[in-house]
C-alpha cells in the first residue's frame, strides 16, 4: 500500500496535470496518479474530493485505462493527448479502438468525428468500424438535424430510449445518439428528419414533443 509520501506526490501530479491549460505530463501518468490515490483513499469520489476536482472529470481520466495496448502506446507517447478523444475511443470495443485512433492521428477524423463514430457504432453494432469511420467522414458536408433534449427527469434508461427512437423511426436516419450531462443529443439525416416529421404529424405533436414522449 502506498505511503503518505506517495499519496502526496500522486495528488500533486494529478492537480498539476488537470488544472493547467497546458499539461506537463501524459494522460498515462495522470491515470497512474489516480490509481495510486484510488488505492489509498478508497474510490474515485474520494480522489475527486481530495484533489478538488469534479467526479465526472476524474472518471473521464480514469476511463483511459480501458484503452487497448496499441492505443495506450499513443497515449504514453503523447501522440494521443486529448482526454476527451481518449475517453470516447475507450467506449469502443478494444478491437475497434486502433482504427479510430489512427484515423484521428492521421487527420481523417476530428475530435467531433470521433464522438460521432462512437455513437454511430453503438447505433449500428453490426457495421464494421471502417464503415462507421467512412460514414461519418462522408456525412461532414451533409446538413443534419440536431435535437438536444434534457433527460434528467426521464425514468427510461439510455438503452430503452435508444430502442424507442430506433423503433419510432423504423431504424432509419439516425446519424448519432449521445447522452452526456443529463442531455440527449440526437442527430438525424434528411431521411430521419422526414420520418420524424411524419410520425409527429400523425400524433398531432411537434417533432420535439414527439421525441419528449419517447423519453417518459
Amino acid at each position: 500500500m502506498p505511503g503518505n509520501g506517495d499519496v502526496e506526490k500522486a495528488l500533486a501530479g494529478l492537480i498539476a496535470g488537470t488544472r493547467r491549460v497546458k499539461r506537463g505530463i501524459s494522460l498515462a501518468e495522470i491515470l497512474r496518479n489516480i490509481a495510486t490515490l484510488r488505492h489509498k483513499l478508497g474510490g474515485l469520489q474520494e480522489v475527486a474530493e481530495r484533489a478538488g476536482l469534479s467526479l465526472e472529470m476524474v472518471r473521464q481520466f480514469w476511463s483511459v485505462r480501458n484503452l487497448c495496448p496499441e492505443v495506450m502506446k499513443y497515449v504514453t507517447q503523447r501522440k494521443l493527448d486529448s482526454v476527451d478523444v481518449a475517453h470516447r475511443i475507450a467506449k469502443l470495443g478494444r478491437q475497434d479502438q486502433p482504427a479510430v485512433a489512427r484515423a484521428y492521428l492521421e487527420g481523417v477524423l476530428s475530435s467531433r468525428d470521433v464522438r460521432d463514430v462512437v455513437s454511430y457504432k453503438r447505433s449500428h453494432p453490426r457495421v464494421s468500424i471502417e464503415s462507421a469511420i467512412a460514414s461519418v467522414s462522408r456525412s461532414r458536408n451533409i446538413k443534419h438535424y440536431i435535437v438536444l433534449l434534457e433527460i434528467a427527469r426521464s425514468n427510461a434508461s439510455e438503452k430503452a430510449i435508444r430502442s424507442r427512437i430506433s423503433e419510432a423511426l423504423g431504424g432509419e436516419g439516425v446519424v448519432s445518439l449521445d447522452f452526456a450531462g443529463g442531455v440527449m443529443r440526437l442527430v438525424l439525416d434528411k431521411t430521419g428528419r422526414r420520418i420524424l416529421a411524419e410520425r409527429a404529424k400523425a400524433t398531432g405533436a411537434t417533432k420535439r414533443e414527439f421525441l419528449q414522449g419517447l423519453l417518459r
